[in-house]
This record gives C-alpha cells, structure tokens and sequence, in this order.
C-alpha cells in the first residue's frame, strides 16, 4: 500500500511539475474586505517560473511588468496557465440580410413571392367565412419594415 501512495505521489507532483519558462497561475489566499469569497478569482497570474528550489518550490516572475516575488512557492499553490487565444473562436451567427429601403425597391414589390400568395389566399378564405362576423377585425401578417423616428413608452 505504501509503494502504491509513493507512486501516486511521484505521479502528481514530481514528474508533472512544471519546467523553466513555464507560464503558471498563483493561487491567491487572502480575500479583499467586502467581497464574497466564492466570486473572488481564486488565482493570480500568469507568472513564469525562473527558478527551481528545495521540497517543489519555485521562484516565479510576474508576466506582465516583470517583477520577481520575493519567496519561493510551493507547487501546492501553482496551476498550470491556459493562455485563452489558444483556443479558437467560437462559430460567428451568419448575418441577417439588411432590408433595401431604397424607394425603387419600395414602389417595385416582388411578383413571384409564395408568402405574399398564401397570406392573399387566407384573407379571402377569412373574409369569406367571417362576413357575418363584422364586428371582429381580421388578423394580417405583415413583414414590412417601415422607418421610425421616436421610440414612445407607454406606462
């Protein structure tokens, strides 16, 4: 059982601790006054590593200015850094056609459009079968866009 402990031990810290030039992350133990532990990013970084110590530890060099720390720290509070450019971008939506409000576009409606056909066929039908009906106003589809200038808010 022993050898088994050992091996795991060589396993998770020896032979997967970082090399020099590594970029890793420090796990940051102190919480600012006012904020919630579990939303504070629980590691700092990246830093790389310019040096190797005793027992796993490490001298590190922050990224960003350069700044060496002043101690040595244990490979218990290091986390291997994922740059995020590494990754691709997620699929892009596709675009949405820009409706032409070009006033030839306008005056010009298109003949052979199916949809304009059938809502033409439906209010027949519906003006048909509600002519006893005239109290109720039939229900049109309409995918014109039109222009606005303002924007009201009705409380």
């Amino acid at each position: 059982m022993n050898n088994s402990l050992h091996a795991h031990f060589l396993q998770v810290h020896v032979l997967q601790s970082p090399p020099l030039r590594d970029k890793v992350l420090l796990k940051e133990h102190v919480v600012p006054v006012g904020r919630s532990p579990k939303l504070v990013d629980k590691f700092n970084g990246p830093y790389y590593i310019t040096d190797c110590g005793p027992n796993f530890t490490y001298k590190l060099r922050r990224c960003s200015d350069q700044k060496e720390l002043k101690a040595m720290v244990n490979a218990s509070n290091l986390r291997q850094y994922v740059d995020p450019t590494d990754y691709r971008d997620p699929p892009q939506a596709p675009e949405r056609p820009v409706p032409d409000n070009t006033p030839d576009a306008q005056n010009n409606p298109p003949t052979d459009n199916y949809q304009d056909d059938q809502i033409a066929d439906n209010e027949s039908t519906d003006s048909e079968t509600d002519s006893d009906n005239g109290d109720e106003p039939n229900n049109v589809i309409d995918d014109t866009f039109h222009e606005v200038e303002k924007l009201l808010k009705v409380l």
